[in-house]
């Protein structure tokens, strides 16, 4: 903390900072331009993590079968925590985002969403596996809803983010020390035809 780094005035600010760490463990920033909103939103704790990055000096590569690659890594900058909770070693807590209302959490989530779609109103030849990523917001509200891939059906995929949609006022927001925070969800569906 002698680094002459500064809190954030704003104490609820945090930001979730991702790097390549390449194979002679040389780190480069991942930048996300889906990310924008919540960058700006979170300016301080951004930069603060910018600058974190660049003390940090023990990141080591993926080893795949004995031979090194690159990785990306991630990690959660809570500013307010950092200050007041900071000693070597510090990992900050986290909760993950959760539905309120369902119990089995994401898994009975992703039970009501697939009980919701009746695949039997569209002709999908062979069924089809996609994968739905969503961001709950630390106000507990679902945003940035994609599939990919798609299913070919433009009305199919319509009708899995409007179910997906249909739960947006329905999550508890992942919290980071207690405070709320963005969280990005990324769920695997396989749908199989009759």
């Amino acid at each position: 903390m002698s680094k002459k780094l500064k809190p954030c005035e704003n104490k609820s600010e945090a930001y979730y900072l991702k790097v390549l760490i390449n194979e002679d463990a040389s780190i480069k920033y991942l930048s996300n331009p889906a990310n924008e909103e919540s960058t700006e939103r979170n300016k301080c704790a951004y930069d603060l993590a910018i600058q974190v990055i660049n003390y940090m000096d023990k990141w080591n590569p993926a080893v795949v079968k004995g031979v090194k690659k690159q990785a990306i890594a991630g990690f959660f900058i809570v500013p307010d925590a950092l200050f007041k909770n900071y000693k070597e070693g510090y990992l900050p807590h986290e909760d993950i985002a959760s539905p309120k209302n369902i119990p089995d959490g994401i898994i009975g989530f992703r039970r009501e969403v697939m009980q919701r779609i009746n695949i039997n109103d569209f002709k999908l030849n062979n069924g089809f596996k996609t994968e739905v990523s969503f961001t709950v917001t630390k106000n507990g509200k679902i945003e940035n809803i994609k599939l990919e891939p798609s299913s070919g059906d433009k009305i199919f995929d319509d009708k899995i983010i409007t179910v997906i949609e249909s739960f947006s006022n329905e999550w508890k927001p992942a919290l980071k020390e207690g405070i709320p925070v963005d969280y990005k969800f990324r769920l695997p569906f396989a749908f199989v035809t009759n």
